[in-house]
């Protein structure tokens, strides 16, 4: 029961998020839409595994596992294209607070 309140929570953040990046024109509507594709499915499969207790609520779980696996791999390089984006952010980012802090050409003074 946890995991579905919780998958549910994670799709409704994710779903508006999906629809006020669309709204917007923001390049993070697909990882939006993917997160909410995700949690939606994972609330459905808790639930139905909550009522179909025993193993075969458990093999549900697995064909979960299977389609997150089919999902993730289609989606792989949008995934390796957001890690890249967000390393570029982070590192270059402090690479030019330091360096700009370091490195910053001092005035000359007048001779």
């Amino acid at each position: 029961m946890l995991a579905f309140l919780l998958a549910t929570l994670v799709y409704c953040f994710a779903f508006a998020a999906d629809l006020k990046s669309q709204i917007h024109h923001t390049n993070h509507s697909k990882f939006f839409s993917t997160i909410a594709i995700i949690s939606g499915y994972l609330s459905s499969v808790s639930l139905v595994a909550m009522i179909l207790s025993g193993l075969l609520g458990h093999f549900v779980f697995v064909l979960w596992a299977l389609v997150f696996i089919i999902i993730v791999c289609q989606h792989a390089v949008f995934i390796k294209h957001t890690c890249h984006w967000l390393h570029q952010k982070i590192f270059r980012g402090i690479f030019n607070k330091f360096n700009g802090s370091c490195l910053m050409e001092q005035p000359r003074l007048p001779v």
